[in-house]
């Protein structure tokens, strides 16, 4: 079908390697709410992104006729409703999880004051799709999109000991790069982790992906025993007593759990 003889107009043919830039500010304004789930202030959002107030009102102002953001009563801008409608074809099962978990999460940083994770597997990496921060002056620099080799978190070790070995051969593929002195760089080491993680239900790590960093990681699994993300406490220091290990690890145990029950 001839589409401008139909009367429909069809977009100029872009040149490899350019890109809208007002696309490219919509999502970077995308990018700064999620990172903020309590939302920002319009002069916050313009600083984040770089860019001039004004053009960042303009921005809302459509966006938020669409129903891809939204204005809070106190006057700071969030990810709106509609960003539920496109995550879902992407996100299917995890969009659901995404309420639960910063309920959950919450409550781990309030009794906790722990920095709390959910990742998911992407390829070879994790991808963090969500986090709760820790009060404490000295934590964590995490966000939204955040990706992590998975042989060397205990997140992606969580998710890998409950997935087949289709998941596992393109973090085999990597060839394993070492990242600390800790990291598990052979694949025999990793497979002998990944057993021990099946049998005990749970992933952890100290300093392998980075010097003074101990995380503790469970996964959320559907009802065949897949893992589909994985909850993770973060410390940031390189030695966790083992009360204090038992207790986070008891956290993210109860809160994967209770993910995958309202799932």
């Amino acid at each position: 079908m001839n589409l401008e003889a139909a009367g429909v107009p069809v977009p100029a043919e872009r040149e490899p390697g350019k890109r809208s830039p007002a696309v490219a500010q919509a999502f970077a304004v995308l990018d700064a709410l999620a990172e903020r789930r309590r939302g920002l202030r319009l002069s916050e959002l313009a600083v984040a992104v770089g860019a001039p107030k004004s053009s960042v009102h303009r921005l809302l102002a459509t966006m938020g006729e669409l129903g891809v953001t939204r204005k809070t009563g106190d006057g700071r801008f969030v990810v709106g409703p509609r960003m539920a409608a496109y995550a879902e074809p992407a996100g299917g099962e995890l969009t659901g999880l995404l309420g639960m978990f910063y309920t959950c999460a919450e409550q781990i940083r309030d009794r906790q004051d722990e920095t709390v994770q959910l990742a998911v597997l992407s390829g070879a990496e994790v991808t963090f799709i969500a986090h709760v921060d820790t009060t404490k002056p000295v934590r964590l620099q995490t966000r939204v999109g955040r990706q992590l080799p998975a042989h060397a978190s205990a997140s992606g070790k969580a998710i890998l000991a409950f997935r087949g070995e289709e998941d596992l051969r393109p973090v085999l593929a990597t060839g394993l790069p070492r990242l600390t002195g800790a990291t598990l760089c052979e694949e025999p080491a990793l497979r002998a982790e990944l057993a021990l993680v099946r049998e005990r239900g749970h992933a952890t790590e100290v300093e392998e992906m980075t010097a003074n960093l101990s995380c503790f990681s469970a996964p959320v699994l559907d009802g065949d025993g897949r893992a589909v993300a994985a909850v993770t406490a973060c410390v940031p220091a390189n030695s966790v007593s083992p009360d204090r290990a038992r207790i986070l690890i008891d956290e993210v145990r109860r809160a994967a759990a209770e993910l995958a029950r309202h799932r």
